[in-house]
C-alpha cells in the first residue's frame, strides 16, 4: 500500500469520489425525471382542472422559477453555512414537494408544489457542482462535472417511459406521475445521510483541524489537503460583479442563457417539432431524440478530455448557429432538415457537458456556490423565455388547445392527400392576427377577422349568428370548432349555429377522417369512443385528446403569410349588459326550465315530447 504523502487533487479516481459524484447527479437525474413528465402530465390535467393555455404554461415553467429563485438564494446560503446541509435540505424538500403534488387539487397547488421542487433543484444544482468540484481530483474533475448531461437524460427517458405508460392508465394517472418523482428524490435522500462536509470550505473558514481530519478519514492520513491562503472575500452577490469576478459571472451567465433557450425550446416543443420533421409518433420521436442526447453527452465527455475548453466552446456554437439558420430557411417537411436535426441535437448535447466545468471551475470557494448559483438561475432565465416557444401571441391566450387541435386534424387530412379549401375564421379583436398568419403560413387559404370589442364570453347566440351569416355569405359544407376556445365559455356556439344553419352538430370529437361527401368521427362519450358516419354539411366540436400539434412554418411561409390579405370585417356588438345576481332558487339559474320525473329516464322522456320532437322536426 503506497503511504507517500500526496495531494488531495492529485489523488487516482477511488470509490468515495465516485459515491460523491452519483449523489450528485441525482440532482441531474432527478430534474429531466420531473421536466419530462409534466408535459405528459398537463394532457390529463387540462380537461380535468379546466386549465386555460396560460395556467398550463404557468404550471410547465413554475419549476424553472423555482430553479431560478433555489440556485440563487441556496448557493448564497451554502457559501455562509457550508455545503453539507443544503446538500440534505434540497432533497428533502423535493421529496416532500413531489408527494404532495398527488393531493393537488388546484391548479394554484400544482404551482406552488412546483415551484418548491424547482428551488430545492436549483439549491442542489449549485452546490452540487460545488461539491464535487472540491472533492474530486484535478485530473478526474472534467469528466466527473460533465458527465452530469448523460444522467440528466436518462432521467428524461425515464419520465418519457413512465408518462406513456401511465398516462392513459386512468384520468387520475396525473397524480400518480407526478408523485413518482418522490421515489428517486427520498433514495438520494436516504444515501446522502452523513455527507460530510467540503474540507476546502471549512478550510476557508478557518476550520483547519475539521477540513483535515475529513481528508484522513476518507482518503487515509496520508493525503494533504494543500493548505490555501486563506483570503478575505465579501460573500455577497455584489462581489460577483467586483472588478475582479464580473469577466467570469459574465462569460458563466451568457454561455448558460446561450445554451439553454434552444435546449429547453426542443423539449418542451418536442411534439411540434417532430411533425415538422417527419416523424409523426411522439414516442419514436421521443425516444430518438433521447438516443441523440445520449450519445451527444458520450460525445462531449471525450472531446471535454482532448480539446480545450475554449476551443470545443466556440467552435461547438459556431456549429449550432450554423444549423439553426439554414433550418430556418428550409421550406418545412425539407428532408434536409431532419439531418440537421439530428447534428443539431448531437453537439448541443456534447456542449453542455460544460456546463458542470466551467462555473464550478471560475470561482474561488469562498463564493463559488454563489458563482454556480448565479449561472444556474440566470439559465433558468433563459429558460423560460425560451420555453414560451414560437409565437408566443398563439400559445397563450389566442388559440385555445381544442382549437388548435381542430387546426392540426385538418391539415393532416390534407397532408394524406384529401382535397380541401380551408378557411380560419376568427371573432374578436387584431391580437387574433397573429394566429390567423400563423395558420395561413401553414397552409389555410384563406383568414377572416370579424372585429369586435364585445366581450364574448358569454355571447354564444351573438359568435353563433354572425359565423351563421359568414357561412350563407361564403357557403361551406363543414365547420369545424373547439370544444372550448381560449374564451373558454363558448361550450353552447356549436349547437347555437348547426340550429341556425339546420345542419347536425357533433361534439367531443377526438379524431375525423374525410370521404367527402362523408365524415367519419370518433366521439368521446361516458362509455368510451363512439364512431360515427355522417354526411355532410355538419358543425363539429373537437377536443384536444393528446395525440395532436400543429406543425412549425418554415421561415418561408412565415415570410408569405406576413404579406397576405386578411378579410377583416366589423360586426356591431348587440350585447346586453351582464349584471351578477345572488341564485336563491334553482329556477334562477340561466332562467332554466326544470324538467319533473322521479327517474333519469322519465325526464328523458319528458324532455323528448314537451321540447326535442318539436325543434326536431324538418
Amino acid at each position: 500500500m503506497n503511504t507517500s504523502p500526496v495531494r488531495m487533487d492529485d489523488l487516482p479516481l477511488n470509490r468515495f469520489h465516485c459515491r460523491i459524484a452519483a449523489l450528485t447527479f441525482g440532482a441531474h437525474l432527478t430534474d429531466g425525471y420531473v421536466l419530462g413528465v409534466i408535459g405528459y402530465a398537463i394532457i390529463q390535467l387540462t380537461p380535468a382542472m379546466q386549465l386555460t393555455p396560460f395556467m398550463a404554461g404557468m404550471i410547465g415553467g413554475s419549476a424553472l422559477l423555482g430553479l431560478f429563485l433555489g440556485s440563487l438564494v441556496l448557493g448564497w446560503i451554502s457559501d455562509h453555512i457550508g455545503r453539507q446541509k443544503i446538500f440534505t435540505f434540497s432533497f428533502l424538500l423535493i421529496t416532500l414537494a413531489s408527494f404532495l403534488q398527488f393531493f393537488a387539487t388546484t391548479p394554484e397547488h400544482l404551482i406552488g408544489l412546483r415551484i418548491l421542487i424547482g428551488i430545492g433543484l436549483g439549491g442542489d444544482y449549485s452546490v452540487g457542482h460545488t461539491l464535487l468540484a472540491e472533492f474530486s481530483p484535478r485530473r478526474h474533475r472534467g469528466i466527473l462535472l460533465g458527465a452530469f448531461s448523460v444522467v440528466w437524460t436518462v432521467g428524461y427517458v425515464l419520465a418519457s417511459i413512465a408518462g406513456h405508460h401511465f398516462i392513459s392508465e386512468s384520468p387520475e394517472a396525473w397524480r400518480w406521475l407526478l408523485a413518482s418523482a418522490a421515489l428517486p428524490a427520498l433514495l438520494i435522500t436516504l444515501l446522502r445521510w452523513g455527507t460530510p462536509e467540503s474540507p476546502r470550505w471549512l478550510l476557508r473558514q478557518g476550520h483547519f483541524a475539521e477540513a483535515h481530519a475529513i481528508v484522513h478519514r476518507y482518503f487515509g492520513p496520508h493525503v494533504l489537503l494543500g493548505d490555501e491562503v486563506v483570503t478575505a472575500t465579501h460573500k455577497h452577490i455584489k462581489t460577483l460583479f467586483s472588478s475582479r469576478y464580473w469577466r467570469r459571472t459574465a462569460f458563466n451567465s451568457v454561455f448558460f442563457v446561450c445554451l439553454v433557450i434552444p435546449w429547453f425550446v426542443i423539449y418542451t416543443w418536442l411534439p411540434t417539432i417532430a411533425q415538422t420533421i417527419g416523424l409523426e409518433d411522439a414516442l419514436t420521436a421521443s425516444l430518438m431524440l433521447n438516443a441523440l442526447l445520449i450519445v451527444g453527452a458520450l460525445l462531449g465527455l471525450v472531446l471535454t478530455h482532448l480539446l480545450a475548453h475554449r476551443k470545443f466552446l466556440l467552435g461547438s456554437f459556431l456549429l449550432l448557429a450554423a444549423t439553426l439558420v439554414v433550418m430556418a430557411c428550409l421550406p418545412s417537411g425539407s428532408s434536409l432538415t431532419l439531418l440537421l436535426f439530428v447534428l443539431f441535437s448531437t453537439t448541443i448535447s456534447a456542449v453542455s457537458n460544460l456546463v458542470g466545468i466551467l462555473p464550478a471551475e471560475s470561482f474561488p470557494t469562498d463564493i463559488r456556490s454563489l458563482g454556480v448559483g448565479f449561472a444556474t438561475a440566470m439559465s433558468r432565465l433563459g429558460a423560460a423565455q425560451g420555453n414560451s416557444g414560437p409565437d408566443v401571441s398563439l400559445l397563450r391566450s389566442l388559440l385555445g388547445a381544442d382549437e388548435q387541435a381542430a387546426a392540426a386534424l385538418l391539415l393532416a387530412q390534407r397532408k394524406n392527400g384529401t382535397p380541401m379549401s380551408l378557411t380560419a375564421l376568427s371573432m374578436g379583436d387584431e391580437r387574433a392576427l397573429h394566429w390567423l398568419r400563423y395558420l395561413m403560413a401553414l397552409g389555410f387559404e384563406e383568414a377572416v377577422l370579424l372585429e369586435t370589442a364585445a366581450d364574448l364570453r358569454f355571447a354564444s347566440e351573438f359568435v353563433a349568428r354572425h359565423i351563421a351569416e359568414w357561412q350563407r355569405q361564403n357557403p361551406l359544407d363543414l365547420i369545424i370548432t373547439g370544444c372550448q376556445s381560449s374564451e373558454g365559455q363558448n361550450g353552447q356556439t356549436p349547437f347555437l349555429l348547426a340550429e341556425m344553419l339546420g345542419w347536425p352538430c357533433f361534439t367531443q370529437v377526438e379524431r375525423f377522417t374525410l370521404d367527402a361527401p362523408f365524415i367519419t368521427l370518433e366521439q368521446r362519450t361516458e362509455h368510451g369512443l363512439r364512431c360515427c358516419r355522417i354526411r355532410l354539411p355538419a358543425v363539429i366540436a373537437v377536443r384536444q385528446c393528446g395525440e395532436v400539434a400543429l406543425p412549425v412554418p418554415g421561415m418561408r411561409q412565415r415570410m408569405a403569410a406576413g404579406k397576405a390579405e386578411i378579410i377583416r370585417k366589423t360586426v356591431a356588438a348587440e350585447l346586453p349588459a351582464m349584471q351578477c345576481l345572488q341564485l336563491a332558487r334553482a329556477e334562477q339559474r340561466r332562467g332554466a326550465t326544470l324538467i319533473d320525473g322521479q327517474t333519469v329516464a322519465e325526464k328523458a322522456q319528458k324532455l323528448w315530447q314537451d321540447y326535442l320532437r318539436q325543434r326536431m322536426q324538418p
